[in-house]
């Protein structure tokens, strides 16, 4: 009897674990840029080099992720409301749509320079 009411604990344990994990993943759904690091990546740095020591966001450097936020929109405003208007970044969270945004700051970038 005390095996069944372990195993049925176990049993439980686990189902519960496996709800729990898949309501706290989330897949994310984004339109998905390519990003060429070593042609692309020295550009980028330089942009983001400058947005980060503006004025604007150096006010937000005691809050990272109003800070992220700040460089990014400041980077391309476009590439960051269709990557991250609807979805924002949140504390903790590892951004998987940053090459993304730089592709899509690239292609923004070389629309403006036509």
């Amino acid at each position: 009897m005390v095996q069944k009411n372990t195993v049925a604990c176990l049993f439980l344990i686990i189902t519960l674990l496996q709800l729990i994990l898949q309501t706290s993943s989330k897949e994310y759904v984004f339109r998905q840029y390519k990003f060429r690091k070593k042609r692309d990546d020295k550009h980028y740095r330089h942009a983001k080099s400058q947005c980060e020591t503006s004025s604007h966001c150096q006010k937000l450097l005691t809050r990272p992720l109003d800070h992220t936020r700040c460089v990014r929109l400041c980077i391309s405003e476009k590439c960051y409301n269709e990557l991250y208007s609807h979805d924002e970044l949140e504390e903790g969270e590892i951004d998987v749509r940053l090459n993304s945004f730089k592709g899509c700051y690239f292609l923004d970038l070389r629309s403006r320079e036509m």
